[in-house]
C-alpha cells in the first residue's frame, strides 16, 4: 500500500504560499473535490473558515456539500471488525488500521482525530499524519 504521494506535498505548499496554517481541513476539502487548494480554500470560506484558522467537523462537511457531495457517516465498529486478523485483535481504531481494511481501499474518505483531520483517497493517505497511529473518532465516505 503506497504510504506518501506528491498530492499532500503540492497541497501544503499552495497553503504555505497563501500564507495559511492549521489547513488540515482544506486539505481535506480539496482532496475530496479533486481541486486545488485555492478553490477548496474559497469553499471553506463560504462555511465561515477564516485565514489560519481550524476548521470544525460540521463545516468541513458542510463544505463538501456545497460543492454537491454526498457524505456519509461510517460506523467505526464495522471497520475495526473487518480490520480484526486471527492473530491481530484491534482495540482502537487508528489512521493505521482503517488502511488496513480492504473494503475501504477505493473511494474517498475523511478520518477525523481529535482536532486534526486525513483525507484517504483510493487507500492513500493524504496528509502529514501518514504513519501515525492517532486515535479515529469519525470517518466519513464523500
Amino acid at each position: 500500500m503506497q504510504l506518501k504521494n506528491n498530492r499532500y506535498k503540492s497541497l501544503n505548499a499552495q497553503a504555505k504560499a497563501m500564507q495559511d496554517k492549521n489547513c488540515c481541513g482544506v486539505i481535506a476539502v480539496a482532496v475530496a473535490l479533486n481541486s486545488d487548494y485555492k478553490t477548496a480554500y474559497g469553499m471553506c470560506a463560504k462555511v465561515g473558515r477564516k485565514h489560519k484558522s481550524g476548521m470544525y467537523t460540521y463545516e468541513i462537511l458542510h463544505a463538501l456539500k456545497l460543492a454537491g457531495k454526498t457524505v456519509t457517516k461510517l460506523d467505526k465498529q464495522s471497520i475495526l471488525f473487518e480490520v480484526n486478523r486471527p492473530n491481530y485483535k484491534v482495540k482502537t481504531l487508528t489512521n493505521n488500521n482503517f488502511k488496513m481494511s480492504e473494503t475501504y481501499q477505493n473511494g474517498t474518505y475523511l478520518v477525523f482525530n481529535c482536532d486534526h483531520v486525513a483525507a484517504v483517497k483510493n487507500g492513500v493517505t493524504h496528509d502529514w499524519s501518514v504513519n501515525k497511529a492517532k486515535k479515529v473518532i469519525n470517518v466519513y465516505a464523500v
